[in-house]
């Protein structure tokens, strides 16, 4: 083999793991960007169920009888949104679950809270409060 057939091999050599190398590090930065995107989503997703879950208990605190079955009504926070269920006497008498989902690019957080209702006082007492994924 002559000198220049040698350069050029290693010429060869070297672009080849200096491809290798960028598309290795091009790979890792996507993949970090998407995490971080998706750990943003997944957090502005339970945002939004929390506000509709607050939003449902400033609801019964209003009017005690508040209730909306499956499929709920929508709750816009900012530009994301949250479907709210409210049912009355879940799991058992004199208590309301309220589940909240919010969606955001894909990623779903759902909130449930169960709270009592005391129709003689009209006060609504914090039971339970639950994020589910």
């Amino acid at each position: 083999m002559n000198k220049g057939q040698a350069f050029l091999v290693l010429m060869l050599f070297i672009g080849g793991l200096i491809l290798t190398t960028g598309i290795a590090l091009a790979y890792i930065t996507i993949s970090s960007v998407n995490a971080g995107y998706g750990f943003q989503a997944s957090e502005r997703a339970e945002a939004a169920a929390v506000a509709g879950a607050e939003d449902a208990l400033v609801q019964l605190d209003r009017n005690a009888a508040f209730a909306y079955a499956s499929p709920g009504y929508s709750f816009s926070v900012g530009s994301s949104t949250a479907t709210v269920i409210v049912q009355q006497n879940t799991p058992s008498a004199g208590l309301v679950t309220v589940n909240s989902t919010g969606v955001v690019s894909g990623r779903t957080r759902t909130v449930k809270v169960v709270v009592s209702d005391n129709p003689t006082t009209a006060q609504i007492s914090l039971i339970s409060w639950q994020d589910i994924q």
